[in-house]
């Protein structure tokens, strides 16, 4: 057995699980953190506050973070929150929207970029495909590394 070919492969096919569950735990994490604060927005738990479109910007043209700048109704502090590339469209600076504050930022549910029901399939996906990819890449460095010299030739057959 040749362990040092068995060991690349082992960690390789670790790094694809590693993926697939940091992906499901990230997803799951912000899944819950939307929840929670729905459920405090429809609690009545946290005030309603009315923000105005300033302006808005994409930050990167590559990934299209789209990015929509607030200004609070006192008007002294601004508000940068990424959003809904739809929200976007159709924002004006001037618009009134209702926020949500809470302690780590506001939550616009208008603009909200989070997809509800569909992440569901992406963190269950992301786990499957990083689990499968990564018992795959381990079999097959076992099949491999098991193999004693054995080299894998194609004949080019001229017809």
């Amino acid at each position: 057995m040749r362990f040092d070919l068995f060991i690349k492969f082992l960690l390789f096919g670790a790094a694809w699980i590693g993926f697939g569950l940091y992906v499901f735990h990230r997803v799951s994490a912000d899944q819950r953190k939307y929840e929670t604060r729905m459920a405090s927005i429809h609690a009545g738990q946290v005030r309603p506050e009315t923000l105005t479109v300033a302006r808005k910007y994409i930050e990167n043209r590559q990934f299209h973070p789209a990015h929509v700048v607030y200004r609070s109704a006192s008007g002294n502090s601004e508000i940068d929150e990424t959003c809904r590339p739809s929200f976007y469209q159709t924002a004006k600076p001037g618009d009134r929207v209702t926020g949500y504050r809470f302690g780590d930022g506001y939550m616009i549910p208008k603009a909200a970029s989070f997809p509800g029901k569909g992440s569901d399939y992406v963190k269950w996906s992301f786990l499957a495909a990083g689990l499968l990819m990564g018992m795959l890449v381990i079999v097959l460095g076992l099949f491999v590394s098991t193999r004693r010299g054995v080299a894998v030739t194609f004949r080019l057959s001229r017809g």
